[in-house]
């Protein structure tokens, strides 16, 4: 049995998040609530995609959506570093180990 996650990861950010799925289906759809009542003084438009992000752990639509824009924004990552490599000359942070755990070659 795959035990569920406790927090998310979201860019330097970890979130923790609620042990059980039905509550974690609440706070997903509060969340989301919220953000689409963002015009209040108190909610904001960023509840709206936290949400989904909490959403995507139980539901595996959700979890491919999230992990396709992971993969995307890795390689954008990815390839600005290469970029910045070809322009300065210094290739050490693009020969390192990428977060998808994936081992990189070098680029020389």
């Amino acid at each position: 049995m795959i035990t569920p996650r406790t927090s998310l990861s979201l860019g330097q950010w970890t979130i923790a998040i609620p042990g059980t799925p039905k509550a974690r289906r609440a706070l997903g759809l509060l969340l989301i609530v919220g953000g689409i009542l963002g015009f209040l003084p108190v909610l904001g438009f960023w509840m709206a995609p936290l949400g989904l992000f909490v959403l995507s752990i139980d539901s595996p639509f959700l979890r491919r959506a999230r992990r396709k824009w992971q993969i995307l924004i890795e390689h954008k990552k990815r390839r600005d570093q290469i970029i910045m490599a070809c322009q300065t000359g210094d290739w050490s942070a693009v020969n390192k180990t990428d977060k998808l755990g994936e081992k990189q070659v070098a680029y020389r």
